[in-house]
C-alpha cells in the first residue's frame, strides 16, 4: 500500500476530470482544501487493504427516493428518517 510519505497535511487522491488538480492542493504542501493532488487513491487502497479487491459498483436507478430508518443513529436535531 502506498501511504503517500512525500504528501502535506491533507487527504491525498486521484484527481480527474471531476476534480481537476487545479481544484486541489499541491501533494507536498497540503493546504487549505485538504485534498491533495498527489495522483494516488488512499482511501481505494485503504478499503482494498481491509476488505479486498473491490467489486465496481452496480447501476443504480437514481429516480427513486429511499426512505431508511436512521433512529438508531439519531443525535440532537436529526429525524428518525432519512432520504436517499
Amino acid at each position: 500500500m502506498n501511504l503517500a510519505p512525500a504528501a502535506g497535511h491533507g487527504w491525498p487522491i486521484r484527481s480527474d476530470e471531476q476534480i481537476p488538480p487545479s481544484w486541489l492542493a499541491e501533494c507536498r504542501g497540503g493546504g487549505g482544501t485538504h485534498l491533495l493532488a498527489c495522483g494516488t487513491d488512499i482511501a481505494g487502497e485503504a478499503l482494498a487493504w481491509l476488505h479486498g479487491e473491490l467489486a465496481t459498483p452496480q447501476e443504480v436507478d437514481m429516480t427513486q427516493l429511499l426512505r431508511f430508518d436512521q433512529e438508531d443513529f439519531a443525535v440532537r436535531g436529526i429525524g428518525d428518517v432519512g432520504y436517499a
